[in-house]
């Protein structure tokens, strides 16, 4: 490979090639022609920036450190702009909105001093300031596109009924040894029972409840589109269909803790739930001799014994 003393400054603002003619002056060529090169820095721009935007609008921005470091390494030249979009999609789960903005979309939420999401967002743009009307218009248009697409697939949800997205986990196949995810409810709904009979036998019918629609949400147009939202959907479609709020939160809560970081869920029969679907998962897939090996585990068993 021939090296030179040549490189390139950002794709559209800088004339290229540039040249370097020594090393102290590589960072202050590459921020004249519009890279910052310092990843740090450009994470402290992009933080200064989003941060006095959601000021503007009474808000603060909801961090999250993977979204962060992500759009840290998408821009060479950030410049964040504050958007809006309709309050009337505020009616919509809130943890949909912000997987729409965040995962699908690389947009930072904007939430109010009470922890409520706001109707605004920042984008990070890899571009100059005298761009910001185009970036604000086009990142408008698209999000209210997908919010539409998102309200579709819950209202469609909330049309069919906890009921009926259970009877379809029946058509969906777990593993073909071990049959469907209804199959899978039933297994954890024996667990469940067992558990609670020894731990909380006065919430004996809440923990049967909660075990019998925790997979329901999985046969959902929204977990279709954002499957990491699975559970959380299942909380609001269980509440939506009159299940007592202790078996809608358990619902919602039962993937926890998924990591050694994680919370565990908030309430009794949450933690029945997590325990009798980790333990099922265990069992059955030991049973079937898919045992992790020290460097393979492709059914997350250990994540599961950690999680017990």
């Amino acid at each position: 490979i021939k090296t030179d003393n040549k490189t390139q400054g950002h794709r559209f603002l800088a004339e290229n090639p540039l040249y370097i003619d020594r090393i102290d002056n590589y960072e202050k060529t590459l921020e004249k022609a519009f890279v910052i090169v310092d990843p740090e820095k450009r994470k402290r721009i992009i933080t200064t920036q989003a941060e006095e935007l959601a000021k503007k609008v009474d808000g603060k921005i909801l961090w999250n450190n993977e979204l962060l470091e992500e759009v840290t390494y998408l821009v060479e030249f950030p410049s964040s702009v504050l958007c809006s979009f309709s309050e009337e999609y505020l009616k919509l789960p809130e943890e949909l909105l912000i997987t729409v903005m965040k995962d699908h979309q690389r947009y930072f939420a904007i939430i109010d001093n009470k922890g409520k999401l706001k109707n605004y967002f920042v984008v990070v743009s890899n571009t100059v300031a005298e761009n910001e009307e185009n970036i604000r218009k086009g990142a408008e248009r698209v999000i209210r596109a997908r919010f539409e697409d998102a309200k579709f697939y819950y209202e469609e949800d909330l049309k069919k009924g906890l009921e009926s997205l259970l009877e379809a986990t029946k058509g969906i196949i777990y593993h073909e040894k071990l049959g469907s995810l209804y199959d899978k409810s039933l297994r954890i709904m024996k667990i469940a029972e067992r558990l609670s009979d020894r731990l909380i036998p006065e919430k004996k019918e809440l923990v049967k409840s909660a075990a019998k629609y925790c997979k329901a949400d999985l046969a959902s147009g929204v977990i279709g589109e954002f499957p990491e939202l699975q559970g959380i959907m299942g909380g609001y479609y269980s509440k939506k269909a009159g299940l007592q709020d202790e078996v809608s939160v358990a619902i919602k809560d039962h993937y926890l803790p998924k990591g050694f970081t994680d919370e565990i869920p908030s309430n009794d029969v949450g933690c029945i739930i997590s325990l009798a679907d980790k333990l099922d998962h265990m069992a059955t897939f030991f049973y079937l001799g898919e045992i992790p090996s020290g460097t393979e585990d492709p059914f997350g068993l250990r994540r599961a014994a950690n999680g017990i």
